[in-house]
């Protein structure tokens, strides 16, 4: 009888270890987003700063930008056309990336935005780079934004 004891024992023991390894966490350790901070949907105005060593590539950009914000995700969308379909919004912070065509090449950037606490205005910093046939370059972006429409308060 103690023999049945001591195997029955074991193989619970053993059962219990599989089902945990079972629900162990996934190799993703990125935590989830926190609460939005509000609401950022609207159109806003947008003076960007960039500055490169390369000569031609610095100088000040102005845009309009859309924002469709759901939950902790948003889609951007500039005066231009370009989308940007991968922000986050994780508390007051607004992070993108992605790449564009800017004539005649193709821009790439990476994007960190802190809403201020009114959720209608925005200080960001960029990294980008541009390339077409035969030329190249990359630098940084510091950006300043206020919300014109749509959209509600904090």
């Amino acid at each position: 009888m103690k023999s049945n004891t001591k195997i029955l024992t074991t193989a619970l023991l053993l059962t219990s270890a599989i089902a945990l390894a079972g629900c162990s966490s996934s190799s993703d350790s990125t935590p989830p987003p926190s609460p939005p901070i509000g609401d950022i949907n609207g159109t806003w105005n947008i003076t960007e700063v960039l500055t490169s060593q390369a000569a031609g590539c610095s100088g000040v950009d102005t845009y309009g930008l859309n924002v469709v914000q759901n939950g902790n995700t948003a889609t951007l969308t500039d005066s231009n056309g370009n989308v940007f379909k991968n922000a986050v919004l994780s508390g007051n912070k607004l992070t993108w990336s992605g790449s564009y065509p800017e004539a005649p090449g193709t821009t790439t950037s990476n994007a960190t935005a802190t809403i201020g606490a009114n959720c209608s205005s925005l200080t960001a910093t960029a990294t980008w780079s541009y390339t077409e046939t035969g030329f190249a370059c990359s630098g940084t972006s510091a950006i300043t934004g206020t919300r014109i429409s749509g959209g509600n308060s904090c």
